[in-house]
């Protein structure tokens, strides 16, 4: 499960099994986790501005995701290689434009 990542990225790939998660690099200094409480599991989310489950719409519809979890709290969407990719640099482009505005 070795992540895959820049380090100048604030989101890796995570692969597990053949497929591929994309999630935040919470090494980073630019996350503060002490003052954190809930999951981080929905962080993409937020970047795109959407709520967890129509995030989870969007990993299926536009990145052909398989979404894992079914009636637990926070599904995973599953993605391939090419897909994870995709979706991390859509995720780095918004972030550095939310970074823009602060």
């Amino acid at each position: 499960m070795e992540g895959m990542y820049d380090v100048m990225n604030i989101f890796y790939i995570e692969e597990h099994n053949g497929k591929y998660l994309v999630k935040p690099n919470l090494s980073l200094t630019e996350f503060n986790t002490s003052k954190i409480t809930g999951s981080w599991g929905v962080f993409c989310a937020r970047v795109m501005g959407l709520s967890y489950a129509d995030y989870l719409r969007m990993c299926r519809d536009t990145y052909g995701a398989e979404i894992v979890g079914k009636n637990i709290k926070y599904p995973s969407a599953f993605l391939s290689e090419t897909n994870a990719k995709k979706l991390m640099k859509v995720l780095e482009s918004r972030w550095k434009e939310i970074k823009k505005v602060k």
